[in-house]
């Protein structure tokens, strides 16, 4: 097991050393392209024959990077049985790929689930007698492939999740050898026609369930009234559109008391004499088989019945069959509408469609609350950002006001103030309307005194500041004639 690792490349030889011993060999979830497989990596040692065959029984180059292979890459793995090569970007399928499958004789099983094909090339699998087994599930087929009609020794088929909207007697026909088959979870089945499964008399697992839109199994889907005996173990048909079953649609009555599982849980069973055979007679017999599988298989119509929610298990054991309303004089199991044009079908597609559409609605509802928070949030981040922006950096077109500067001992009482809408002076001009308002000052008050005979201090002139500065210059030792009050007061 060398899977979930980052190999690029498998060289020549590569396992020569384990070739006797090797007998599965897990490459998945890697990182091999067409590249990184050489042309002999899967070459093992010389034999006594003088053949150098690796013993490889299982091979999974699933999850990796391939879009082809070289032709002779399993030239020398003649005993291998299973080959998984699912999750690869391999459609659609060139020559040499082909060459390289066609040229695995012992080949039984191919697994290629969701690979992205739509169709099979014509000479794909041929000549591989003892091929039993494909998975083709999670692919775009629109039909069965008829390619597959070729495969007459084929007993598995898996066709899950594929884009068929119908099965008919063309899709099975020839694969007389058929066991298992699976057609589930497809989104766009509707119908089982007529005849679909003639050929298949050795079918003993058929599983047909979670295809939301299949409302409808032809009644003689198998021959009817054949002489060949059924052999069914399981049939699956749960989690369908089904609303009737007819008693009709295996060979006979007796082939449904052989079947050991029967499904029938999901389905939109309607609680009508139509399906009197469903409630009164194959509801029980699931029941006596496997109690657990009628737990879920519900009345859902008609829709003024008092029936709908209950399990078709307790309706058999509260109602008489003649109690069970019967309207509809056209019903029939032979059309695919059951002729209930008018009052059935298209309320029930309805009510699958809201059922189905529920949780995709819940996911959109999350994913647009999510990106409506993320917008919001980017949008209040980006507004905040401008705001601080503009708060750092002033306008261009407004700039901040020039203020004068004055010394820390300028006096605060009789300074010079700016009126408002006045225009920033130059120190020049503070000087000057500072020495005009003292000498106003002085005129106007003359030694004044307080009503208690106290001095009242004048602030002092700019003259006086000067003469104070000239006083402390001189006891300093420092001798500056050309200091004026104008040079102070712009220091």
């Amino acid at each position: 097991d060398i899977s979930h690792n980052e190999l690029r490349l498998v060289k020549k030889e590569a396992f020569v050393a384990v070739s006797i011993y090797l007998h599965m060999l897990d490459l998945s979830d890697n990182k091999l392209d067409a590249d990184s497989l050489e042309k002999e990596c899967f070459k093992g040692g010389m034999d006594e024959q003088g053949n150098f065959d690796l013993f490889i029984i299982h091979l999974s180059l699933a999850k990796n990077r391939l879009h082809t292979v070289h032709k002779d890459l399993f030239k020398y793995l003649t005993y291998l049985d299973e080959l998984d090569l699912s999750h690869n970007p391999l459609a659609p399928l060139d020559q040499d790929f082909v060459d390289a499958i066609n040229s695995i004789k012992s080949l039984q099983s191919l697994t290629f689930r969701e690979v992205g094909l739509e169709y099979l090339p014509q000479d794909f699998l041929i000549g591989l007698e003892q091929f039993k087994e494909i998975d083709l599930a999670g692919n775009c087929f629109t039909q069965v492939d008829p390619q597959l009609r070729k495969l007459i020794n084929l007993q598995s088929l898996n066709l899950d999740t594929n884009l068929m909207q119908s099965l008919d007697e063309e899709s099975f026909s020839g694969l007389t050898n058929l066991q298992n088959l699976s057609v589930s979870d497809c989104p766009r089945l509707r119908f089982v026609d007529q005849l679909t499964f003639e050929d298949q008399n050795d079918l003993r697992f058929l599983r047909m369930r979670k295809n939301s839109e299949l409302t409808w199994i032809s009644p003689d889907a198998w021959l009817t009234h054949s002489r060949m005996e059924s052999h069914l173990i399981e049939l699956d048909i749960s989690d369908n559109g089904l609303p009737y079953l007819p008693s009709t649609l295996l060979h006979s009555f007796s082939d449904w008391k052989t079947i050991q599982v029967i499904n029938l849980q999901g389905n939109p069973w309607m609680c009508d004499c139509h399906n009197e055979f469903l409630i009164y007679d194959l509801v029980p017999m699931i029941y006596n088989n496997t109690p657990a599988l009628t737990q879920n298989i519900l009345c859902n119509g008609p829709r003024e019945s008092h029936l709908i929610k209950e399990e078709l298990m307790i309706v058999q054991e509260i109602t008489q069959q003649s109690e069970l309303k019967c309207t509809h004089e056209k019903f029939s199991f032979y059309v695919r509408t059951y002729n209930l044009e008018d009052e059935f079908p298209n309320d029930m597609r309805m009510e699958r469609r809201t059922k189905d559409a529920l949780p995709l609605a819940i996911v959109l509802t999350c994913f647009i609350a999510i990106t409506g928070t993320t917008a919001l949030v980017v949008y209040l981040y980006l507004q905040k950002k401008k705001l601080s922006v503009n708060i750092r950096r002033p306008r261009r077109d407004n700039p901040a006001p020039r203020v004068a500067y004055f010394p820390a001992n300028f006096p605060s009482g009789a300074g010079y103030v700016r009126q408002k809408d006045e225009p920033t002076s130059t120190t020049e001009e503070i000087s000057m309307s500072y020495r005009d308002n003292e000498h106003n000052n002085e005129s106007q008050n003359a030694p004044n005194q307080n009503l208690a005979g106290n001095e009242v201090l004048a602030p002092k002139s700019a003259t006086t500041i000067g003469n104070d500065m000239e006083r402390s210059s001189s006891s300093t030792g420092i001798q500056n004639p050309n200091c004026t009050i104008e040079d102070e007061l712009k220091s």
